[in-house]
């Protein structure tokens, strides 16, 4: 807590604005259809096998070029379905209609976060051809991965995965990796830290399995702490020593202790309006986490705040279901900044969760918060700072 505390005064850096500025961030659902049926999936419509329209993806760019909300560089990302279930044709297509209707003034990154399974040449051919940047979710080896991520005939999927990984990995596309942790994870911790030393992704992400959307509960909520503070322990510290695998979280936090003198509004992409903006398959504007995309939860229940066929910036702005929803949002943000030693590492947390958990948005402290902001940023500060005052020359991680 000591050492959370030198960060300065945080309450201070909550951005109050209304206005959320330009979006950075476009989710763009060319299907909600998911073929896969993992064990702690949010996703309300998997079994959808609707498909946008290139009409639909269309009015979606001339939507954020008429609102002015694009940023001068945006990242559009593939997701909330399997985008690979599409054919390659149809994203060539959808390409080409971005870059007519928000190229002139945005410079795009296309980015694909796929579970992997559908990964053959062809694919990895169109990735390259197009410069379009690949994440796929992994949780660790068989013994953890297959678990929970299952085909619809509940059989593991990691021998599929890992072959489309590597696959990708060899074709030069230097994929990331999200990995879902869970109870599973905490039993086979040095099999997850082997895996990924031995795997060694440009990047690897942390998700916590949390309570969101579909997924009515988490296996954490009844994990033990102790057992959880090891495992992160064990994981950093390796980390910080060999430098595999390169975990976002730490690049995250090094980037936080590298400004902490440098006084700015640090609030979290996804509790602020339109940083990050989702359009579903019909056309429906969502913003703030994309998971809240279709969550029906207690007073939410996901339908879009417009729709870029008929509804205008202005539109959403007066409307009275988005001012109530961003209402308790900063609500929330706000307990967080006076209440929070954390803020200045999370930026007020992501409302999806806020409102799995609870049902609302004007909460501060979740049981997931405890986790991946808390207890992971203890644990990264404490081994980097003992590394830094052993200073041994071992450390492999660039903490200047």
């Amino acid at each position: 807590m000591e050492r959370l505390a030198k960060l300065g005064q945080l309450g201070e850096l909550v951005n109050r604005k209304r206005y959320g500025g330009r979006t950075d961030l476009l989710v763009l659902q060319g299907t909600p259809f998911c073929n896969l049926d993992c064990t702690y999936c949010y996703l309300p419509s998997r079994d959808d096998k609707r498909r946008m329209s290139h009409e639909t993806v269309a009015a979606a760019g001339r939507w954020m070029a008429r609102a002015g909300l694009a940023a001068k560089k945006m990242t559009v990302v593939w997701h909330a379905g399997e985008p690979m279930v599409l054919p390659r044709d149809w994203y060539a297509r959808a390409i080409d209609i971005l870059n007519e209707t928000l190229g002139k003034n945005t410079k795009i990154t296309h980015a694909f976060q796929t579970n992997g399974v559908l990964v053959n040449e062809e694919w990895c051919r169109f990735f390259r051809d197009h410069k379009i940047k690949v994440g796929v979710s992994m949780d660790g080896p068989a013994v953890i991965h297959d678990a929970h991520r299952l085909t619809r005939s509940q059989i593991g999927t990691f021998k599929s995965v890992i072959k489309g990984y590597r696959l990708l990995a060899h074709e030069g596309l230097d994929p990331t990796v999200i990995a879902v942790v869970s109870k599973t994870t905490l039993r086979h911790k040095d099999a997850f830290i082997r895996f990924f030393d031995d795997l060694n992704p440009r990047q690897l992400g942390l998700n916590f399995e949390e309570q969101e959307g579909e997924n009515a509960t988490s296996t954490l909520d009844t994990a033990n702490d102790r057992e959880m503070e090891q495992f992160l322990t064990k994981l950093v510290g390796h980390a910080l020593r060999t430098g595999r695998p390169r975990l976002r979280e730490m690049e995250a936090m090094i980037q936080v202790l590298r400004y902490s003198g440098k006084p700015r509004a640090l609030r979290h992409q996804e509790n602020t309006p339109f940083r990050i903006v989702t359009i579903d398959a019909d056309g429906g504007f969502h913003t703030f986490s994309p998971e809240l995309a279709g969550a029906a939860v207690a007073n939410f229940d996901g339908s879009p705040f417009g729709n870029v066929f008929q509804d205008s910036l202005s539109d959403i702005l007066a409307d009275p279901r988005f001012r109530d929803t961003q209402r308790e949002i900063d609500l929330g943000v706000a307990m967080c900044a006076q209440n929070c030693k954390y803020f200045r590492i999370c930026g007020g947390g992501g409302p999806s969760n806020k409102l799995g958990e609870s049902g609302r948005f004007d909460i501060a402290e979740t049981r997931h918060c405890q986790i991946s902001m808390k207890l992971l940023s203890e644990v990264i500060l404490s081994e980097i700072e003992q590394s830094l005052r052993k200073d041994t020359g071992k450390t492999k991680i660039d903490l200047k």
